[in-house]
């Protein structure tokens, strides 16, 4: 199946470029397209999960709603990537 990615911001430069397609298989995950991500890219994976790696240290969106690492993902979702910005 194919997901398209759009990065945002800072992501854009670090994954290459602001709107890719992903190849995954049947079935797969936010995790698995992080994974996916992350091995096509160089990135550091503590760039987009937490340092035991079961937490997106990223805004993960997926068809307009937010997601999480077990989202599961549908042959031609649109998954956008942006930095969580915090306020106080």
């Amino acid at each position: 199946m194919q997901v398209t990615v759009k990065a945002f911001g800072m992501l854009r430069n670090l994954l290459g470029g602001q709107e890719f397609v992903l190849d995954l298989p049947e079935g797969a995950t936010v995790r698995e397209a992080v994974s996916r991500m992350i091995d096509l890219s160089g990135v550091s994976p503590n760039i987009l999960l937490s340092p035991d790696g079961n937490n997106l240290k990223v805004r993960v969106i997926v068809n307009g709603d937010a997601a999480v690492l077990d989202s599961p993902l549908q042959d031609g979702a649109e998954l956008s990537l942006m930095l969580a910005i915090g306020g106080g």
